[in-house]
Parts: C-alpha cells; sequence; structure tokens
C-alpha cells in the first residue's frame, strides 16, 4: 500500500553494493469519532474502520457524556483491539469531542467519523494516497448517503486541486459536499485555531470549521471517490433537537459573516451566504417562526441572480406550512 522497498545497503565485506530490501513503515492515521447516545450504532462504526486496508492506525472514540451505552460499548471495542482508545468526558458538543480527539491523536494524519455512518474498506487508503502524491493539507471524497429508500452518491462539481482561498469560495457553492468527515489532512493542521468558539454551539460546525482550515491550507484535492457511507433517517432533523432553530441559525450566519469579514472575500461570497440561508431555513429548520428576525430578514433578500431552486424555495417561505408538505413529498428536491 504505502511501504516503500529501498534498495540501499552496501555489502562492506566484498566492497560491493549489494541491494537489499527493507520496509518503511506507513504514515500512522489517527481515525476520530465522537460518540454522544449512540449505542445503537457506535459498535458498526468502529468495525468498518477496523476494516479498513491501511493497518497503521490508531481509532480514538470520544464518549462525549453519553447517558446510554455508548461509554461502556467503546471500552469494549478497547479492550478487544489495541489500535482503540477511548476518551470519557462530560457533553460539551460535536465540536469540542472533535477537539478531545486531536488531543489525543498520535498519527502522521488525521480523518474524522461520525459514530451513526461507516466507512468503505479503503476509504483511509484512497484518501491518504491522494494527499501524500499531491502533496496537499487536505483531500475530500464523496458520500454515499443511504436511507431506507435507497443510496444516493453525492459527487463533487468542483474536482481537482485547489487553493484554499478558492476553497474557502468553494464552501458557498450550492452543490458543495465538503463537510469535516469524508477528508484526510494533516494533524497540525487541526492542531491550528479551526474550531468554533469554545461552549458555544451551532447547529451546523462543518462549515465554520471548513472556513477556518481553508485560512490555514495551502491546497486542497478534492476528489470523486467514495469515501463515506452517511446513514439519514427520516427523524434526522428532529434529532438536532434544541440547536435546529432559528435563534441558533442566526447565530451561525452571523459567525459565518464574522469569519469571512477577515478576509478580502466577504462581498464577494454575500450570495453564497444567503443561498446558504435559504437552504438551511427550508431543510434543517423544523418550525419556521415568521414572526423570528432571522426568518424576516431572509425573506426580505433579493434573490436576483440565484439559481432557480433558490429563488423558488425563498419565494415558497412565505407559505412555511406548505414549503413543509412540499419538501416531506420531495417535489421540488
Amino acid at each position: 500500500m504505502f511501504s516503500v522497498f529501498l534498495m540501499c545497503v552496501r555489502n562492506h565485506h566484498d566492497g560491493k553494493s549489494a541491494a537489499q530490501p527493507f520496509i518503511m513503515e506507513s504514515p500512522r492515521v489517527s481515525i476520530i469519532i465522537p460518540a454522544y447516545n449512540a449505542a445503537a450504532t457506535l459498535r458498526r462504526c468502529v468495525e468498518s474502520v477496523l476494516a479498513q486496508t491501511h493497518a497503521n492506525k490508531e481509532i480514538i472514540v470520544v464518549d462525549d457524556g453519553s447517558t446510554d451505552a455508548s461509554g461502556q460499548i467503546a471500552d469494549e471495542l478497547a479492550a478487544r483491539h489495541g489500535c482503540v482508545s477511548v476518551v470519557h468526558q462530560e457533553n460539551r458538543g460535536l465540536a469540542e469531542a472533535r477537539r478531545s480527539g486531536i488531543a489525543a491523536a498520535t498519527g502522521d494524519y488525521v480523518t474524522h467519523v461520525d459514530s451513526d455512518d461507516t466507512l468503505p474498506p479503503r476509504s483511509v487508503e484512497m484518501l491518504l494516497r491522494r494527499l501524500t502524491e499531491n502533496h496537499l493539507d487536505l483531500a475530500y471524497g464523496i458520500f454515499e448517503r443511504i436511507t431506507p429508500r435507497g443510496h444516493t452518491i453525492f459527487r463533487h462539481n468542483v474536482t481537482g486541486i485547489l487553493s484554499g482561498e478558492d476553497f474557502l469560495r468553494h464552501i458557498f457553492d450550492l452543490d458543495c459536499h465538503c463537510a469535516s468527515w469524508g477528508c484526510i489532512s494533516r494533524r497540525e493542521l487541526w492542531q491550528r485555531d479551526v474550531w468554533p468558539p469554545s461552549g458555544t454551539r451551532f447547529p451546523s460546525e462543518d462549515v465554520l470549521v471548513n472556513m477556518r482550515l481553508a485560512s490555514h491550507a495551502r491546497s486542497v484535492g478534492i476528489y470523486n471517490d467514495v469515501v463515506y457511507n452517511y446513514y439519514w433517517y427520516p427523524s434526522s432533523l428532529s434529532l438536532g433537537g434544541p440547536l435546529l432553530t432559528m435563534g441558533r441559525w442566526k447565530g451561525f450566519f452571523e459567525e459565518v459573516r464574522r469569519l469571512l469579514a477577515q478576509t478580502d472575500l466577504a462581498d464577494e461570497l454575500e450570495d453564497g451566504v444567503r443561498r446558504m440561508e435559504v437552504m438551511n431555513m427550508t431543510f434543517a429548520t423544523p418550525l419556521i417562526d415568521v414572526r423570528h428576525s432571522w426568518y424576516q430578514q431572509v425573506r426580505g433578500y433579493s434573490m436576483r441572480g440565484q439559481p432557480i431552486k433558490v429563488r423558488l424555495l425563498h419565494c415558497l417561505l412565505r407559505w412555511p406550512r406548505l414549503l413543509r408538505w412540499l419538501v416531506a413529498h420531495k417535489p421540488i428536491v
């Protein structure tokens, strides 16, 4: 896989060069799995990581204050597999769990897996090859969404190697599929200031983390290799609970704009931020309150120049109940 055979041993007995192979150990990869009340899926997740074709790995399960059997399952897996370790902590949220995983990691490279998802067997191998062969800071693959209705592969509409600035632009593309999972990077990239403010919880953290990663990355590779199995169920939206509220989303987009204000791209990407607001209000906000200031702000946007789908959804926001029914029956998605 990544073992390199080097012919470089000199025979001092006869003065001749005698080529003899020796093996350079493949890079060590830390695979971080945050787990909160994931007893139903954690074992399946860890077993998919154990089955990776890349052998030199450590698996770090961060039990983020679970109230079910997640911590016990993680400890049992660690007792059976030497490459598995567990961090137990009070519940502090997804970003803080990942931060704890990074602090415990010893690998040269890092990838993240959510505890209700799985990895195809060659995921780490493929991502690591892309990263190392192209001397990248970050490498992304694609994911397959698995639902009770079937499987769907989400391909990138932009592939190749991007600069950090172009990756920041890509984050706000309508069809961007880059999350904190489905990628691999050098560990030191995650040791920088890439996390949301400590103690603050947002309804989504992937965009905020990727924005910070973009500010530190020189080269980002985006490829259409299937490296992640993302499990989605009809109840997934409701599982967001108190995080998927209009107040939380308003705070999220205030943080997005604050980060963009630190770059030269704030004006250029404002239309992309507004697209993202419409999409998240439509698909990731269970209860739309027409009296809320964020609703009124988004409804007040001009959608001139936006894709037809976004303009249609923005128009339908006038009638939240109708929009929710249409989304549930998927004639417009």
